[in-house]
């Protein structure tokens, strides 16, 4: 007796020894969602809890799995797959149960409740002059992210019916107000800049809640929603004004603007709240998130006017180019052939019009008619005898960003075009 008591207590002091608390999952691998999304909606939890929560809450989402046993970590492997961001879900939960201030203070509290992308939670506020109604066309511009399919569409729809964009999106309220814990501070949310933290003290814009409209094919089984053709559904994302700083889309110099919150919904109805996970798909499954309608991909036209039917219609219209073993080429310019122009393989391209011009866009009436796309990633192209020194060195430098492309070349470089609903 005495020896089966012994063996008990060293079996336990083994047990809680440091050497065995490695073999134990991590508390936020463990712990209950609908547990962590009570305390963060109570609007009577200390802050302490609340940055608690948000701290068990992140650990769900990154926490390294190497130290975990096998099975553990094989099972927290596989819920990570199937749902890798499932912050995005609790404050969609949270949205409609708890309300939108309970929103807005767990928001402010838990920064992990959203999209983030990898590397430090620095966020930046998207000024909400930039979002309210207008007929201003909202500049898209591609981040460090493979989702040109979803913003050369976004760029494609403002083409066809400027603020676009900004019609999506419907701001909600100030998040973190209605009796934020922590007082001033905390209910004035965090503000327009680079924001590391909660709670902190900025200057600039407050973070908002709102909401953008997207669908979704009612199948949700990840590869049947691809197939087209499925009914769509529409979806009231909500989302906080706060967008990655870092590897998202934006406006001139990557600035976040409606293009950027239109992004970060993408994010949570079609990638799980994975950033990661909207690189590399097709330009149809973009029409069907912003538009509501399949466009499916067809070869490209033989003639530039079917092409200039379709934007004069109201519809955009996007171009794709194949993938290539040897990666990006280059196409030889008709006006001079010891000139070229870049173009990206397994790229696509917004459709911005069909006009008479050089291979520069200078219009021209006795040019043949060319059809004007543009590169959603990267800066303006350099203007021509921008260059010192001699007249060799002042030529036009390589065309990257827009290209004026005849049928010949078009054809030549792009496999495919889509053609979205009518926006206007």
């Amino acid at each position: 007796m005495t020896a089966l008591f012994y063996a008990k207590r060293a079996r336990v002091r083994k047990r809680d020894t440091p050497q065995g608390r490695p073999n134990r999952p991590p508390p936020g691998l463990t712990a209950p969602l609908d547990a962590v999304g009570g305390v963060l909606a109570d609007p009577g939890t200390a802050e302490a809890d609340l940055r608690t929560a948000a701290r068990v809450l992140d650990r769900m989402q990154s926490t390294s799995l190497t130290t975990l046993p096998l099975l553990p970590a094989v099972v927290a492997r596989l819920r990570r797959f199937l749902r890798p961001a499932p912050g995005s879900a609790l404050l969609t939960r949270m949205f409609v149960t708890a309300g939108t201030a309970a929103a807005g203070r767990a928001v402010a509290a838990a920064p992990c409740l959203e999209p983030l992308t990898a590397g430090a939670p620095r966020r930046r506020v998207v000024p909400p002059g930039l979002l309210r109604d207008s007929d201003a066309r909202t500049p898209v511009r591609q981040g460090r992210l493979g989702d040109c399919w979803l913003v050369a569409v976004m760029d494609a729809c403002e083409v066809a019916r400027p603020g676009y964009l900004r019609g999506l999106v419907r701001v909600r309220t100030e998040a973190g107000e209605s009796g934020a814990p922590g007082g001033p501070d905390a209910a004035a949310g965090l503000r327009e800049g680079t924001v590391r933290g909660p709670g902190r003290r900025q200057h600039g814009a407050r973070l908002r809640l709102a909401t953008v409209r997207l669908h979704s094919p009612v199948v949700t089984v990840p590869l049947l929603r691809r197939l087209p053709g499925l009914p769509l559904r529409r979806l009231d994302v909500p989302l906080s004004t706060a967008v990655p700083r870092d590897r998202r889309a934006g406006g001139h110099g990557l600035s976040p603007n409606a293009a950027s919150l239109v992004e970060k919904a993408a994010v949570i109805v079609w990638a799980q709240g994975s950033y990661r996970r909207l690189a590399r798909d097709f330009a149809g499954i973009g029409f069907a998130l912003l538009t509501g309608g399949w466009a499916l991909a067809r070869p490209v036209p033989q003639r530039l006017e079917t092409v200039a039917r379709w934007l004069q219609a109201g519809r955009p219209v996007v171009a794709s180019t194949l993938v290539r073993p040897g990666g990006s080429f280059t196409l030889p310019r008709e006006d001079d052939p010891e000139r070229v122009v870049a173009v990206m393989d397994g790229h696509v391209y917004s459709v911005r019009g069909v006009l008479r011009c050089d291979e520069d866009g200078v219009p021209s009436a006795r040019s043949v008619l060319r059809v004007h796309l543009r590169n959603p990633v990267g800066g303006p192209d350099p203007r021509s005898g921008s260059g010192g020194g001699a007249p060799e060195c002042r030529r036009p430098p390589m065309r990257r960003k827009d290209l004026y492309l005849s049928v010949r070349q078009f054809r030549r470089a792009f496999i495919s075009v889509n053609a979205g609903p009518r926006l206007r």
